[in-house]
């Protein structure tokens, strides 16, 4: 493929279906929240059990359904996380191949350290303080090796990724802590991270930091 429009192009297909598949287990989600979401305006603690109990007994089928697709939802989501990691292997192997990037900037070099062979993916708009390049990097890494300890400077981006809510930077939101036992793969809240949720989101992406690179170089 003679450039990153032509290799969009030829994958663009495969990346329609693996978005349409994480949709649907989004919409798994969505449709289990709005069956088991109960709202009420009560005069106190007990009125409000009351009502709880009264809408449990009206809604007891939506109720089961609702648990029903969460345990679907919460039984597939390694298979989610694969279609996700799918994605971000596309997108690190068009930056690996078109990306003509050879800087490595100040603010990111403070965060990681000098690493040579992340030039390539440090391209495209700012995610808590990281290009998105290297979280594209970093995510493809983790879901390919997660059953083993992330090397830096992944396990650095993820650090950083963590500890961004957190002021010392000691806390970590578990959702994105490769050491989090309840997680293998943290594909899925990556691509959540980077606000992928349909094709134009992702094309837009790519497109944008990829063309730079190049006008940059």
């Amino acid at each position: 493929m003679q450039n990153f429009q032509e290799y969009l192009t030829k994958t663009e297909a495969a990346t329609k279906v693996l978005l349409s598949g994480v949709e649907q287990y989004r919409e798994m989600l969505r449709e289990a929240a709005k069956l088991s979401t109960f709202s009420s305006s009560y005069r106190d603690f007990k009125d409000l059990e009351e009502q709880h109990a009264k809408w449990q007994d009206e809604n007891a089928e939506k109720i089961a359904r609702a648990e029903f697709l969460y345990n679907n939802y919460f039984a597939e989501s390694f298979s989610q996380a694969t279609l996700c990691g799918s994605l971000l292997q596309i997108a690190s192997k068009a930056i690996e191949k078109y990306s003509a990037n050879d800087f490595i900037s100040p603010e990111v070099e403070a965060i990681l350290g000098r690493h040579d062979r992340i030039k390539l993916f440090c391209i495209g708009r700012a995610v808590h303080g990281l290009p998105i390049g290297l979280i594209i990097y970093a995510g493809r890494n983790q879901h390919m090796h997660f059953e083993g300890k992330l090397q830096s400077p992944s396990q650095k981006i993820f650090n950083r990724i963590a500890t961004a809510w957190d002021p010392a930077g000691k806390l970590k939101e578990p959702a994105y802590d490769p050491e989090n036992p309840m997680l293998e793969s943290l594909a899925h809240n990556i691509v959540g991270l980077l606000g992928w949720k349909t094709y134009e989101d992702f094309a837009r992406d790519l497109t944008e930091m990829l063309a730079k690179s190049q006008s940059d170089s």
